[in-house]
């Protein structure tokens, strides 16, 4: 009998590590199988994945929007900085989320006037570019005199026949901020005789002023281009 002990004793062991070791891998393939399916997310097929719910968008998850012109419902007009159409030109400025109706307006109105003067400003830079390179810099003061220019062709734009034609806006609601904000649009139209008129008045003050610094190849250019605006006028008259 105290033989046999040693080796019952080993047994029951041995039976107690096969339990346990047995239980392990149990455990190890329950938590395993368990984990896996965790992992595995189902995929939406993509037509559904292309939009999002509103109260998603709500939300803040917004879904991403392209947009372009083929499906713009804007006037034609917006598009377009300046056209011509017969004897008329056209400018036009638009402002964007503006909190004020009326204050939008007016940055639209400001916006287009801006494009009409920039047209004018190029031309004249343009023509005068010889003269404001080189030694005849802006320390010349002939660049000085050409902004003198163009700022008082600026100053006399209504009066030298600009209108507003036509105007476009659109309301927008912003549900984050519950604020209401507003873009416009603003067309202006002058005739082309009036615009080449506001030209002519530029050169003439260009003129005028690079004869009194004695600027002598600058005032003969404007006097040329003075010469030849005036003619493109006579013809609309």
């Amino acid at each position: 009998m105290p033989i046999l002990l040693p080796i019952l004793k080993k047994h029951n062991y041995a039976k107690r590590m096969i339990r346990f070791y047995g239980f392990v891998i149990i455990i190890s393939l329950v938590t395993g199988c368990s984990t896996s399916k965790k992992a595995q997310v189902p995929m939406l097929p993509i037509e559904s994945q292309d939009f999002i719910s509103s109260q998603e968008t709500y939300n803040g998850k917004r879904p991403v929007e392209i947009k372009n012109s083929l499906n713009d419902t804007r006037p034609d007009w917006t598009h377009n900085a300046s056209f011509e159409k017969g004897n008329t030109i056209y400018f036009t400025g638009g402002f964007l989320k503006g909190a004020d109706y009326s204050v939008s307006l007016r940055c639209a109105n400001a916006e287009a006037i801006k494009s009409m003067v920039q047209a004018v400003s190029q031309y004249i830079r343009a023509e005068f570019s010889m003269f404001t390179q080189g030694s005849n810099n802006i320390d010349s003061g002939i660049d000085r005199y050409i902004q003198d220019g163009i700022a008082t062709f600026t100053r006399d734009l209504h009066i030298q026949g600009t209108r507003q034609t036509e105007s476009y806006y659109e309301e927008m609601y912003d549900p984050v901020s519950q604020n209401t904000f507003y873009n416009a649009w603003v067309k202006l139209k002058i005739t082309k005789a009036d615009y080449l008129r506001a030209k002519a008045n530029v050169v003439k003050k260009l003129r005028d002023d690079f004869h009194t610094v004695g600027e002598i190849e600058a005032k003969e250019k404007a006097q040329e281009l003075l010469k030849d605006l005036k003619g493109q006028v006579s013809e609309f008259l």
